[in-house]
């Protein structure tokens, strides 16, 4: 996961699933949970899920079936997922799952400081 800044000034968030190996993966799935304090209200995603989504978090879900594509050594397929900084809730987690055919998930967290290479900083 790393973060940008979009065409029109806006924070993005890019998350990805890239095989790094030497076979074709047929099967695979990027499931994200993006802090929902980030997001435009009434926004909605294409590959939302709402079933896995919390009170605090979107569950954002990329898989082969979504883009009818296999993944050859090397190729990539993910999401890039806009948001509005609230300088509030920046200790807040973004989680994201990395499945890949028989492989062991891959589990990345990140809070939004840390996807905006900031520091927390605390009053006295």
């Amino acid at each position: 996961m790393k973060s940008r800044k979009g065409i029109y000034g806006q924070d993005e968030c890019v998350a990805t699933i890239t095989n790094t190996g030497l076979k074709r993966i047929k099967r695979y799935q990027l499931d994200v949970w993006f802090p929902e304090a980030f997001l435009t209200p009434n926004g909605r995603f294409s590959w939302e899920v709402s079933e896995g989504s919390t009170p605090t978090h979107r569950l954002l879900r990329v898989m082969e079936t979504t883009h009818k594509k296999v993944l050859y050594p090397g190729d990539s397929e993910g999401m890039v997922v806009q948001f509005l900084l609230d300088a509030e809730a920046l200790d807040q987690k973004i989680k994201a799952i990395a499945y890949s055919g028989d492989s062991p998930p891959l589990v990345m967290e990140r809070s939004m400081v840390e996807l905006q290479g900031r520091e927390l900083t605390g009053g006295q």
